[in-house]
């Protein structure tokens, strides 16, 4: 089996159901009024300033207030007098109307002292963040909450909103909800000799622009042949013709600047071995854990693909470090000292559709998956490689449909050792149908 590894982080399905209805009920709470492009840089509510029912806080700087769930309580306070008690499962705190920017960035903490599974969030129908781990411990057994995100680049930026959901119905306090907005993140300047540096002009920018905003409408990203735009790149003292497209299917690779992107060289070009290879960022392969996953793997002799650390910088502005990863041809196997053979999958591009068409749960997507391999057009056109692609489909056929034993499919041992490395790293995406490959 060819391993991809990617560390999984948890989700919950219940949770998003749970987030789209309150979403939907809690949409009559906010104001009627037209929206315009009026920011805030900032907005306060230190829960001091509140309705004759105590149900409404307002900002520290305007008219903008929040509602909570219970009455304030003057029992605990991170500073002045007052903060939000919830002790019931649910929504202690749900925010109006702020008037988020789209593709800006911004800064959402609050204070919370009791109840560890009171969760921080920031939602609309697109978009969704949150994090129920404290930052940074305060004074009193006060502790601070904190997300950091990036708007979806659609107007329906302006409905996102911020929340505070507890989990049990342990006593939680609430005080100092501070929603900011934060400047661009700007990168540092390295070495351009030592750099992948990457020219697209502004007009292949601007259909690469268009691509992610439909992605974004779309809640997945879609790409064909079609999605490709024209460019080059330099390295060192030389230069590659390329072709460029987004990566990815999840719009994690299209946050902010910092664009995931597919790499094809022309013909008869390689950079570092590869003709084709990704660039995304870091953090969407969890920073080094990710590098790790695959150093183990290499030493076990199990085929992965070649992923490294290299500073990008597009049209001359510094994008910061990316990782870049190489794709499924035929110089990966070379390159582990495999002979040139197909590389298979089960292929996913129903699955995608499906989940555009938000109907993935209902359609027997695995199980209608055709078996395939990369360069099926080169496959046709070499015997030999046609030859061992039958032998290969019918393997991945017998494993889809478990007709024979893992031991007569697989090379066991190698398999084994996937399979506790796997555990070991937590790295089950891999493990996912449309995510296997192999050789």
């Amino acid at each position: 089996m060819l391993i991809k590894p990617y560390i999984q982080t948890k989700k919950h399905s219940f949770y998003y159901i749970i987030i789209l209805i309150v979403s939907l009920f809690f949409s009559s709470c906010k104001n009627s009024n037209v929206k315009t492009e009026r920011e805030f840089p900032r907005l306060l509510f230190n829960m001091e300033s509140f309705s004759e029912d105590k149900r409404a806080v307002f900002s520290d700087i305007d008219s903008s207030s929040i509602i909570i769930g219970e009455a304030l309580s003057n029992e605990e306070a991170f500073s002045g007098k007052f903060s939000v008690k919830y002790n019931e499962k649910g929504y202690a705190l749900i925010c109006k109307d702020f008037n988020f920017l789209p593709d800006k960035r911004y800064r959402v903490s609050i204070m919370r002292k009791g109840a560890e599974s009171a969760e921080i969030i920031a939602n609309s129908n697109d978009f969704w963040k949150s994090t129920k781990v404290s930052r940074e411990k305060a004074k009193n057994g006060w502790e601070k909450l904190e997300i950091v995100f990036y708007t979806p680049p659609l107007e329906s930026s302006f409905d996102i909103n911020v929340m505070v959901y507890v989990w049990d119905t342990t006593i939680v306090y609430l005080d100092n909800l501070l929603i900011e907005r934060l400047p661009d993140v700007t990168f540092p300047e390295y070495s351009k000799e030592n750099s992948l540096q990457i020219f697209i002009d502004s007009a292949k920018i601007l259909k690469l622009a268009r691509i992610r905003k439909e992605a974004f409408k779309k809640k997945f990203l879609v790409t064909t042949d079609s999605s490709y735009v024209k460019g080059f790149i330099l390295f060192k003292n030389d230069d590659y013709k390329a072709e460029f497209r987004f990566k990815g299917d999840r719009l994690d690779h299209l946050q902010n600047a910092k664009w995931s992107l597919r790499v094809k060289l022309k013909k008869g070009k390689a950079w570092r071995g590869m003709r084709t290879f990704s660039i995304q960022t870091p953090e969407a392969r969890g920073f080094l854990i990710e590098w790790v996953a695959h150093k183990l793997y290499e030493k076990e002799d199990i085929l992965t693909t070649r992923y490294d650390f290299i500073p990008v910088y597009l049209n001359g502005k510094s994008l910061g470090f990316y990782v870049y990863e190489e794709h499924f041809e035929k110089q990966l196997v070379e390159n582990k000292r495999r002979r040139e053979g197909p590389i298979m999958k089960m292929s996913e591009d129903q699955l995608w559709k499906s989940r555009v068409l938000q109907k993935a749960k209902f359609l027997p997507n695995f199980e209608a998956s055709n078996i395939v391999a990369y360069k099926m057009n080169k496959i046709y056109e070499n015997e030999t490689l046609s030859n061992n692609f039958l032998i290969a489909q019918n393997l991945v056929y017998s494993a889809k449909n478990t007709k024979h034993s893992a031991s007569s499919i697989y090379d066991i041992k190698k398999l084994a050792r996937y399979y506790a490395l796997s555990d070991l790293l937590r790295s089950y995406h891999g493990l996912i149908w449309h995510n296997r490959r192999f050789y």
